[in-house]
């Protein structure tokens, strides 16, 4: 995408307003549910994106043998940590999932419980690990994500109909305005609303960018890192 390449290379902040995602679009990045898609993806991710006051989100996603990304289901949910991942098993009964990504923010150790916080979703059957908070890398692969590909004449990420929230969150979610008072180092930042399950798409692909299409052309410490982490190898571990 050149506005993100253009603020990663150049920091041409102010060149951002409006949509964060302004070519999400319906009619091209919009498909029918396809459960059998799903079930024949090379590997499938749950992300989750845990939220105390307010509905926790999980995103399902996968990956085919092009290298291309989908999103095939999502859940936003309160409750306790057990209830919510009893919910999720529930919900995504019919799929295994090869990683399981989460907030990294969760990702610290509680000394007054005595316990890493991620270790209490991880507790519950669920082996998450921290997902990448380098948030303009994540929201780079997405913006790629969401190119279409010259050969196929798709994007090369797309999302099935019955994740209707995720599809009204790429339409509504924003960046901030900038204000008269801001100076010369101001730079853009989003809403923090209306942002969960985009959030998740984000964790995905910067961990499934290390397959296939969306494999960046640069990396720095950190980017290789996340793939070296990524192509470690794991089994399919079933939510249900």
């Amino acid at each position: 995408d050149p506005v993100m390449r253009d603020i990663r290379l150049h920091g041409t902040w102010t060149t951002i307003s409006g949509a964060v995602y302004g070519e999400f679009n319906r009619g091209k990045h919009v498909i029918p549910y396809d459960p059998e898609m799903a079930l024949v993806a090379v590997r499938r991710f749950l992300v989750v994106d845990p939220a105390p006051s307010k509905p926790t989100a999980i995103g399902a996603f996968g990956v085919d043998y092009k290298g291309n990304t989908f999103m095939f289901g999502e859940l936003r949910t309160k409750g306790t940590i057990p209830e919510i991942c009893a919910e999720a098993r529930s919900h995504f009964k019919d799929f295994t999932f090869d990683r399981y990504l989460m907030d990294p923010n969760w990702d610290w150790d509680d000394h007054e419980l005595g316990v890493n916080r991620m270790d209490l979703w991880r507790d519950e059957g669920m082996p998450f690990e921290a997902a990448s908070d380098d948030k303009e890398y994540g929201m780079e692969l997405v913006h790629k994500a969401l190119a279409t590909d010259p050969i196929s004449e798709k994007p090369h990420f797309q999302v099935m109909n019955n994740c209707e929230r995720t599809i009204w969150e790429f339409e509504h979610y924003r960046w901030m305005p900038k204000k008269p008072s801001d100076d010369l180092t101001y730079k853009p930042h989003t809403r923090d609303v209306d942002d969960d399950l985009v959030t998740c798409v984000r964790y995905f692909h910067a961990h499934a960018s290390a397959w296939g299409a969306l494999k960046p052309q640069r990396a720095t410490r950190s980017k290789t890192r996340i793939q070296r982490h990524c192509l470690s190898g794991s089994s399919a571990l079933a939510v249900a």
